[in-house]
C-alpha cells in the first residue's frame, strides 16, 4: 500500500492521498445519496485489498452533504470534489477528468453494493485489450438476478412499446446479444484516453440516457462495448430522488434528447406525442 494516508485541501478539492499511482480511478457522483454511498464504500473496501491498483473519487453535487462526505474521507481513502450546484450526472462525472490519475475510469452509482473482489479482474481485462473498449459490470437485483434493462441494443420505438404499452403480451426484457450497443453508467469502465476523446458524457443529458449516448458515439468510432462475465454488483436504484414526478420529468427530457439525436425523426415525433399523452393522463 505504501505511505501514510493524510487529508489535505486545495480550493474545493478535498484529497485523502496515498503514495501510489493507480491504474483505475473509481468515480461516484453524489446527490442526496450519502448514506447509500457510505454502504457502497464499505462494501468496496471490505473486499478490495489491492489499494495500489485504484483510487476513489467522489464528485459531490449536494452541498448539504459535504460534511458527511468529509467524515467518510476520514474512514476511507477518498478524493472529494465539491460542486457549488447540482450540475447533473454527466457534467459532474466529466469533471473527474481534471484530476483522475488512473488509465481507466470506472463510473459507479452510489447505490451499488460490491459483491466480490473485481478490481484485479478489471485491471487485467483492460491490460489485455488490443482495442479500446467500454466495459460494463452486470447490475443485479437484490435477488441476484440480472437487471435486463441495464444493457442491450439501442433503445427504439419498438422496445419503448414493448416495455410500456404492451406489458401483458410483451414482458419487459432485453436479450443479451453480442455485440451490445450500450451498458449502464451504473457500473461503466472506459479508458481515460477514450473518454477524453469522446468529450466525456454529453452534459445536456442531466440524468438518464447519457450512458447510451456515450456508448453509441463510441461504437461509431470503433470502440467495443461489452458486458463482463465476472463481477456482478447489486444495484438498489432510484436513491437520488425523493419525488417520483421529478424523476419522471428528468427521464422524459433525456429520452426526448436521445431520440432526437440518435433515432429517425418520425420516432422522435411519435415519442413527443406519447410524452404529451402521458403527461395529460
Amino acid at each position: 500500500m505504501g505511505g501514510t494516508p493524510r487529508l489535505w485541501c486545495v480550493g474545493h478539492i478535498m484529497i485523502f492521498t496515498m503514495s501510489h499511482s493507480p491504474y483505475l480511478s473509481i468515480i461516484f457522483v453524489n446527490y442526496q445519496s450519502a448514506w447509500a454511498l457510505s454502504l457502497a464504500l464499505q462494501s468496496l473496501f471490505s473486499l478490495e485489498l489491492e489499494w495500489h491498483l485504484f483510487e476513489v473519487i467522489i464528485i459531490n453535487n449536494d452541498k448539504r452533504e459535504q460534511r458527511v462526505l468529509e467524515h467518510l474521507a476520514t474512514l476511507f481513502p477518498l478524493r472529494i470534489f465539491q460542486n457549488n450546484q447540482n450540475s447533473g450526472f454527466g457534467q459532474g462525472a466529466n469533471s473527474a477528468l481534471l484530476f483522475a490519475q488512473g488509465e481507466v475510469l470506472g463510473f459507479l452509482n452510489p447505490d451499488i453494493r460490491w459483491r466480490e473482489a473485481n478490481i484485479g479482474k478489471i485491471v487485467e481485462f483492460f491490460r489485455k485489450q488490443p482495442t479500446p473498449t467500454i466495459l460494463g459490470l452486470p447490475l443485479l437485483t437484490s435477488e441476484g438476478e440480472h437487471d435486463p434493462l441495464s444493457y442491450g441494443e439501442a433503445p427504439n420505438l419498438l422496445t419503448l412499446l414493448q416495455n410500456n404499452l404492451l406489458p401483458l403480451g410483451l414482458p419487459r426484457k432485453n436479450t443479451l446479444r453480442r455485440p451490445l450497443d450500450w451498458v449502464s453508467g451504473g457500473a461503466l469502465f472506459v479508458p481515460k484516453a477514450s473518454f477524453s476523446f469522446l468529450g466525456g458524457f454529453d452534459k445536456n443529458f442531466f440524468l438518464y440516457f447519457e450512458d447510451v449516448d456515450l456508448c453509441l458515439r463510441a461504437k461509431k468510432l470503433g470502440i467495443n462495448i461489452t458486458l463482463s462475465s465476472f463481477g456482478g454488483i447489486t444495484h438498489a436504484g432510484g436513491k437520488s430522488f425523493s419525488s417520483r414526478a421529478l424523476q419522471k420529468r428528468h427521464f422524459y427530457m433525456s429520452q426526448n434528447r436521445y431520440y432526437k439525436i440518435h433515432r429517425p425523426v418520425l420516432e422522435w415525433h411519435i415519442l413527443r406525442f406519447f410524452h404529451r399523452f402521458f403527461s395529460f393522463v
